[in-house]
């Protein structure tokens, strides 16, 4: 892949025009033009703010390799080395706080084993929830400057596949046994709940712990392969989408008038069989009055 191209497709990838892009190198659209289209070549602060703007190296935008992966096709958004580690890196810190989350809501059990006192139990159930969602929503509500590699074809350098390949199928050996601890710790909490030092504290301790485990392991092998797998993930979107839209387009208004005209004669009848009395006939009056 050439300069131009790899120019071309950070810039169509971050929403930007020529002009956009001009006016934040401080110079004209026709040269941007130009560099797109391999009949010009931009001096090196240029190549410097290029780099900054887009935050890729400087080496991976003069490198030529002369094709990208089999992947791409020459279309989609270029997955240079440093975007792909900072998705993974950014991937890894909100499945940390989802998971956390979701142990700290489980662990919401733990308190009613405190002394008898409801409002206590109370208010430390409310507190882990109120904590753990808040992880949650933390996670979600982070920008996600990465969106485009999730839902966009991708393309890589001819031997960046491969090394990504590579990492993924030395991380995917800690992934397995990390999901093949999180189900043991639950299996073995339910099925020896009784024997674990005659309480309940151990298992209610060791639930979020396996919790942990299985959702951490299956969200990091999910984002290895929306990279790894990139056109199988691409071909899965592209199916539920069309899968969508076949449901829109049979699902109309009709539809919902015949699903609240079935609903009405359904309390009829009931209305009807229990002789006007009963918790149908009850609702009636209560909207009545």
């Amino acid at each position: 892949m050439t300069f131009g191209n790899k120019l071309y497709n950070l810039r169509k990838n971050r929403g930007m025009s020529q002009e956009d892009l001009a006016s934040e190198l401080n110079t004209s659209r026709q040269a941007v033009s130009k560099w797109e289209t391999d009949k010009g070549f931009p001096e090196t602060d240029t190549l410097l703010m290029i780099s900054n703007l887009f935050g890729v190296t400087i080496d991976s935008l003069l490198k030529d390799d002369g094709s990208a992966a089999e992947e791409g096709n020459g279309q989609g958004y270029y997955a240079s080395r440093e975007c792909v580690q900072g998705f993974l890196s950014f991937e890894r810190r909100k499945v940390k706080l989802i998971t956390a989350g979701i142990s700290i809501i489980l662990s919401g059990a733990i308190p009613t084993l405190l002394p008898d006192d409801f409002m206590l139990k109370t208010a430390f159930t409310i507190l882990l929830a109120f904590i753990g969602v808040g992880c949650i929503l933390l996670a979600s509500f982070r920008e996600n400057r990465y969106k485009a590699i999730r839902e966009e074809p991708l393309i890589f350098d001819n031997t960046h596949l491969s090394e990504l390949r590579n990492q993924y199928n030395q991380t995917k050996k800690k992934l397995v046994a990390f999901l093949i601890i999180g189900v043991g710790i639950i299996l073995a909490t339910g099925a020896f709940s009784e024997l674990l030092l005659g309480s309940n504290v151990v298992t209610l301790l060791l639930v979020p712990v396996g919790a942990y485990f299985i959702v951490y392991s299956l969200w990091m092998m999910n984002v290895y392969s929306i990279i790894t797998n990139n056109k199988a993930h691409i071909q899965g979107i592209a199916d539920e989408k069309a899968a969508s839209e076949r449901f829109k387009a049979r699902f109309n208004y009709w539809h919902v008038i015949a699903v609240i005209t079935l609903i009405l004669v359904a309390l009829y009848f009931i209305y009807t069989l229990t002789g006007g009395d009963g918790w149908v006939s009850n609702l009636i009056d209560s909207i009545i009055r």
